[in-house]
């Protein structure tokens, strides 16, 4: 969203229409279906070059993907003068409240993001995260659009105004303390991390990576670890001999720990493919920790893998499925959460030991792998990521302001790593270091310290309790009223 204050008022008239009308379903699911289709459009050129897909069926699955998208808003519209019970505006309002909450909440193990996100900027008002996660967020958004919809349609306009007031200044209120809580930590752990931004396409090779690092290396002294980002070139420390080779001799110049991408380990690395295999090899994308031995330390596997980018759906029964997406890759999922670790020698009175939660691109922006590694122990994220694909910069954007509430729900450091931008490091209460920001397009490199902070959440350790109870609620009312479905005929009248 340009203006990301505009979401405290962008659904206000969305709800004084369906106020007024009676097919509340079409309402919302146009108003959702466009939404989407500006939200995600910077898709379609990604769709086209990264998987080969024609423009035609690029645009087909594009709108396929927003209509889908844009069915729990349909059934939201649907059931939105239903869930309404009592004669109150305040407790039909909050019903309503969570019942888009709710569903607006459902999509988010396919593309995590609804008008709360847009938000992101504002670390003074969003670290309600850290309880109840994203729902609890748009709950608060979705409460204050009702209040001002019901106080310009002239309900209660006082109380309204209000209630809005109030829930604007207990997120306000809420984050002013943690945000202090969290600065005035005194046990901190210091890391300078060197950030590389080399710029690749699929066709370069890795001499700009090798030259940006050891130059940065030579220029600071200081540096406890190096970070490569995912990059489209071709490259494994694990399965090419010649990668490791060039690994090496690095690492013997530089001496520091590199956190990369290998970008293809296969399945079953110990076996040789037989000249009659027919069916290419399947593998993984994993972040590797070499050291600064030149020993791998530990491998972490992505694990939420882009569905058509870089694994076929339904492939093994569609097989020609793989005629219709012929670039799509072959990655297989991991299954291990455990973060990686090394040892900090910098500072000889704290916890040495750093514990990184490497996610790699995508899978940053869902919550629970995050939740997992924190759980077991990390204490700083680093994602490793890819966003020359996208070829716009609202894309880039989209995928930095959804992946940033990470840090925000579990109070740890986030370091971006992109191959060519935006790159950043974001604090645990979501403060960008505005000096660490890397334009897109551009190569970079840079060293930034990050102050390492222990501090557990609410939501890090219960996850998405919140929206449970919504939910629980939801289908409660649902129930008791009959026929949820049914349209009703005539209008509450509420006597002011």
């Amino acid at each position: 969203m340009p203006a990301p204050w505009l979401a405290g008022i962008a659904m206000t008239p969305l709800f004084i229409a369906a106020d007024n009308s009676k097919k509340c379903g079409a309402l919302f699911g146009l108003w959702a279906f466009a939404w989407w289709c500006w939200s995600i459009v910077w898709m379609l050129p990604a769709a086209i070059d990264f998987i080969g897909v024609s423009p035609i069926l690029a645009c087909i699955l594009w709108g396929l993907l927003c209509a889908l998208l844009s069915v729990p808003y349909w059934i939201i519209g649907r059931l939105w003068h239903r869930i309404c019970i009592s004669q109150s505006f305040i407790l039909n309002g909050t019903l309503q409240t969570l019942l888009f909450t709710v569903l607006a909440s459902s999509t988010q193990w396919l593309v995590p993001a609804n008008p709360a996100h847009s938000l992101y900027i504002y670390p003074q008002l969003i670290q309600v995260v850290d309880i109840g996660g994203i729902p609890l967020l748009l709950f608060g958004l979705v409460g204050v659009n009702i209040c001002l919809t019901k106080a310009l349609m002239n309900k209660n306009p006082l109380v309204m105004s209000f209630t809005a007031g109030v829930i604007i200044l207990i997120f306000f209120t809420y984050s002013q303390i943690r945000i202090s809580q969290f600065d005035n930590q005194k046990n901190i752990n210091k890391l300078n991390i060197a950030m590389l931004q080399p710029n690749l396409q699929r066709e370069d090779s890795l001499d700009r990576l090798f030259h940006l690092t050891e130059t940065l290396v030579s220029e600071n002294s200081n540096i406890d670890i190096i970070v490569w980002p995912e990059i489209p070139p071709a490259f494994s420390w694990q399965e090419n001999k010649n990668d490791r080779y060039k690994i090496t001799a690095l690492i013997e110049k530089i001496h520091t720990p590199i956190l990369l991408n290998s970008g293809y380990i296969y399945q079953n690395s110990s076996t040789i493919p037989s000249s009659t295999q027919t069916t290419p090899r399947s593998y993984y994308n994993a972040a590797q920790l070499i050291s600064a031995k030149a020993e791998l330390v530990g491998s972490y596997h992505k694990q939420h893998l882009v569905p058509f980018f870089e694994y076929l759906p339904f492939e093994a029964t569609f097989p020609i499925l793989r005629h219709w997406f012929p670039e799509t890759l072959r990655y297989l999922p991991g299954d291990k959460f455990t973060p990686l670790t090394f040892s900090n020698n910098t500072n000889n009175n704290m916890d040495n030991n750093i514990h990184i939660a490497p996610l790699i691109c995508f899978e940053m922006l869902f919550p629970q792998y995050v939740r997992h590694q924190t759980n077991l122990g990390a204490n700083i994220i680093i994602n490793l990521s890819n966003d020359s694909w996208f070829q716009t910069s609202r894309g880039s954007i989209n995928h930095f302001s959804l992946a940033i509430f990470r840090s925000i729900e579990n109070k740890i450091p986030w370091l971006r790593v992109s191959n060519g931008g935006i790159s950043a490091s974001v604090s645990g209460t979501g403060e960008i270091n505005a000096s660490s920001l890397t334009n897109l397009n551009e190569h970079h490199a840079q060293v930034i310290q990050v102050n390492i902070k222990s501090n557990q959440t609410l939501y890090q350790q219960f996850g998405d309790l919140f929206l449970i109870f919504a939910s629980i609620i939801v289908i409660a009312v649902l129930i008791s009223r009959s026929n949820p479905f049914k349209v009703r005929e005539l209008e509450i009248r509420i006597k002011s």
